[in-house]
């Protein structure tokens, strides 16, 4: 799978994914893996431009993110995001996405 830029940040307590492709048919075809109770969304996000290669300044990006923290209600470990977060490595392997962005 090729992406333009990926960013991760995953800890104990929370995890998010932004992947930003360079084509809206590149961005449909990744979010389509997903069941919707993941709940990874598409976008686009702007300024791009710090990348010398970005094909415009406005690109499609998926993205995903979830509380692992304990819930409010049973002080137990938020089992659906832990669920969800688990189908989302399952279908991708995010270290395996080759990166295409070149930062100016």
């Amino acid at each position: 799978m090729k992406a333009f830029t990926v960013s991760k940040i995953e800890n104990e307590e929370f995890a998010q994914y932004n992947i930003v492709f360079e084509t809206e048919t590149e961005l449909s075809e990744f979010v389509s893996q997903f069941p919707k109770y993941v709940k990874v969304y598409s976008s686009t996000i702007s300024g791009m431009l710090m990348y010398s290669n970005a094909p415009q300044d406005r690109m499609p990006i998926a993205s995903f993110e979830v509380s692992l923290s304990p819930d409010k209600v049973t002080g137990e470990a938020n089992e659906s995001g832990i669920k969800r977060l688990a189908k989302f490595h399952q279908i991708v392997n995010i270290d395996a996405i080759e990166v295409s962005a070149v930062r100016v």
